[in-house]
Formats: structure tokens, sequence, C-alpha cells
């Protein structure tokens, strides 16, 4: 799991970003859409009224963490480097460019994987 640490605005942004990017998607022949769009369409639809009205409650100026799946925030980091960005879209990038670079896979670990081969 990736994680996030986003304000009220840049969640609304990333949610915006993949709610214009699905519609247009919606339109195209499953067999011309890309896997990556795929991806973030399921994951958008895992996303209800309620969910989203409690990120749209939380205080603007405050951070609060999102966690996202590896394939769900490669796919969307892809994405969003396909097209051109407004200011907020970078820097939601930049944030998830970053949680990106400091993702540790904990089973990837030297000591676990020798922990795993001991037993």
């Amino acid at each position: 799991m990736i994680s996030l640490k986003l304000t009220r605005l840049e969640f609304q942004v990333m949610v915006q970003f993949l709610r214009w990017h699905t519609e247009y998607q919606n339109q195209v022949p499953l067999v011309h859409q890309s896997t990556n769009m795929i991806i973030l369409m399921d994951y958008l639809a895992t996303w209800n009224t309620l969910r989203l009205l409690n990120w749209s409650c939380r205080q603007p100026d405050k951070e609060y963490r999102l966690g996202l799946k590896r394939v769900i925030a490669l796919a969307l980091h892809q994405e969003m480097l396909r097209v051109k960005l407004t200011v907020h879209q970078q820097i939601l990038l930049g944030k998830l460019d970053q949680a990106i670079v400091d993702y540790r896979d904990p089973f990837a670990e030297p000591h676990v994987i020798g922990e795993l081969i001991d037993k």
C-alpha cells in the first residue's frame, strides 16, 4: 500500500482527474482501452457517495492519509504523466511521485527474506 498525504483540495483534484479521464474512456470500446484506465475506472467505482462526502467535510488546510494499492498509484502516475496538468494536478503528481519513490516493500527487505528462508 502506498500512502499519500493529501489536503481536501488535492483529494478533490485527484477525483476530478479520475472522473474526467474515465468518463472519456467509457465511450471507447473495451479492446481499445488502456490497462491503466481500466484499473483507474475500477478504483473510482469503489468510491461511494458517503466516502466522498467524508473527504469533503474535512478541514481544508490539514493533510489526511490516503492509502493506494501499488497498481493504482502507478496507473494514476503514468496517466498523469501523459497529459497536460493544471498547477493543482502538478502538486498532486509531485506528492504521488514522491510516495512511489519512497515506497519500500516490507517483504523485499533483506531481514524478512532471510527469516522466510530460515523457516
